[in-house]
């Protein structure tokens, strides 16, 4: 395994004019303050060479326990996610733009005992195991691609978007909490969304925050 992962084959996957990542790099993902923000709030750093979180680049606002708002860091919207739940439909994740066209919808398949976000349902390339998670994006020129969530080990990650399968984020949790906030690293491919990586680090956490609320 390289320790970056490798550019995706064309076409790049573009949601957010001027976002799709160049190069292969890493983002901090920080819980922010929850007496001063709303739950699900977080900031969204790039790495730099030596590991250290950069200037805030975008952040997660959490307006409502099942809406948010990706903004950059003056306050711009990019992207924002709406999330239901359903007893039969599982728990689905609704992406949009600014201006309310939907991008994608991430389903989370639910059993009658647990959501299913992690089970492993076949193989795929580079040791990765595809999970029963179904992401779409609505873009007629990614029609064919196959976009799916899956378990991924690579770069201290346990969770990944892989694109026909290329491995094109990889999330891992930097540690269960550093200083009562929750921090995640997200490596993110050449040819990827930089927005869409975030959106789903956000559901990744989000349904981690809601497993964890439901065994206490």
């Amino acid at each position: 395994m390289t320790d970056r992962l490798l550019p995706l084959p064309l076409p790049a996957l573009t949601l957010i004019p001027d976002f799709t990542a160049q190069q292969p790099e890493s983002l901090h993902v920080k819980e922010r303050d929850t007496w001063k923000r709303k739950q699900n709030s977080y900031t969204v750093s790039r790495l730099t060479a030596a590991g250290k979180p950069g200037d805030a680049y975008l952040q997660v606002l959490g307006e409502s326990r099942k809406e948010v708002s990706i903004q950059t860091a003056d306050g711009r919207e990019l992207m924002r996610i709406s999330k239901e739940n359903s007893l039969l439909k599982g728990t689905v994740y609704h992406g949009m733009s600014a201006q309310g066209d939907e991008l994608w919808t991430l389903k989370v398949k639910s059993s009658v005992l647990k959501d299913k976000w992690g089970e492993s349902r076949g193989a795929c390339t580079e040791g990765v195991a595809l999970m029963r998670i179904d992401l779409v994006v609505h873009d007629a020129s990614l029609s064919g691609r196959t976009i799916e969530i899956a378990k991924i080990d690579t770069l201290n990650a346990n969770k990944g978007v892989i694109i026909d399968g290329h491995p094109a984020v990889a999330m891992g949790q930097k540690g269960f909490w550093s200083h009562t906030h929750r921090e995640d690293v997200v490596s993110v491919a050449p040819g990827i969304d930089i927005v869409l990586a975030v959106a789903v680090t956000w559901a990744k956490i989000d349904q981690e925050n809601d497993a964890m609320g439901a065994s206490v």
